[in-house]
């Protein structure tokens, strides 16, 4: 009762986990969650924030345990676990309908940049792309 759950959910690499961002009525608040497949295993909140200052997706790297969110206007990066958070763009304002992704091969972050416009999220450019420092890769 209270929650609602994101439509874009993103899979693991190995297909045993959803990652999904989910909303709390009650708190307004938004959190990113991270939900094993296994039976009888719960989904494990990773990142909670404010629900107008959260985005509405989150995204899990290809090559990498590590996921990728909005938050206050920025992209942010963190283990899969919820360790590790650090922001890797500065200053975008970006509204919380903006869609975050990975490249296949993890070294770059792509957006399709949204702005609010009174009540409406409205789209402010083309699709663009940061590319990050380092994606450590897990050995297979």
């Amino acid at each position: 009762g209270g929650t609602r759950d994101s439509g874009r959910p993103s899979w693991s690499r190995d297909g045993k986990s959803v990652l999904f961002t989910r909303f709390n009525v009650k708190g307004n608040t938004r959190s990113v969650f991270l939900a094993p497949l296994a039976k009888g295993l719960k989904p494990m909140e990773l990142f909670r924030a404010g629900a107008s200052q959260m985005g509405l997706t989150a995204a899990w790297c290809p090559v990498a345990d590590k996921v990728a969110f909005l938050y206050a206007g920025d992209i942010w990066v963190m283990d899969s676990d919820g360790n590790n958070i650090h922001k890797v763009t500065a200053g975008l304002d970006l509204d919380r309908e903006t869609p975050v992704g990975w490249s296949q091969d993890g070294t770059r972050l792509y957006f399709e940049p949204f702005r609010r416009e009174g009540q409406k999220a409205v789209k402010a450019g083309a699709i663009q792309y940061v590319v990050l420092a380092q994606i450590e890769e897990i050995p297979t």
